[in-house]
């Protein structure tokens, strides 16, 4: 373990379940602002004539996975870290570098987490404080 690796603490499962309780809302109120924008498109486009637009689950449950899935490689990819792991002080990065998630193993390991959520409790029994997630990428969540 290099000099860098001991100044930077993996973070735990509390800290990582919290950043995405905070994540899954944002990508929420991210959904609620496409429905209330299509919701005005289509009151512009039939004023006289409008009405609520409906979605079905077959629908909304998949664009909300794929948004999730894209918002998350995004940003790990951009910026190390998504507005979840900002608020918690929590950063992505590479499992042997300090340095962000390249955007293959960003998509890789936001797919696994939006469709593999319970390897994030891992961490509880892992020496190394790392997922499921973070074993398949090779990457570290730390405090930053």
């Amino acid at each position: 373990m290099t000099q860098v690796h001991a100044e930077t603490r993996t973070a735990g499962l509390v800290t990582r379940a919290l950043a995405a309780m905070i994540d899954l809302a944002f990508v929420g109120v991210m959904m609620a602002g496409f429905y209330l924008g299509i919701a005005g498109v289509l009151f512009l486009i039939r004023v006289s004539d409008y009405h609520w637009p409906t979605a079905s689950w077959l629908f909304t449950v998949p664009i909300y996975l794929g948004l999730d899935v894209a918002y998350q490689a995004i940003c790990w990819t951009g910026f190390g870290r998504t507005v979840g792991q900002h608020l918690m002080g929590l950063r992505v990065v590479r499992r042997t570098s300090l340095k962000r998630l390249h955007a293959l193993q960003a998509l890789g390991r936001s797919a696994f987490c939006v469709f593999f959520p319970i390897g994030l409790f891992w961490v509880a029994f892992s020496p190394t404080r790392r997922s499921v997630q973070d074993i398949a990428v090779r990457s570290r969540v730390i405090y930053r």
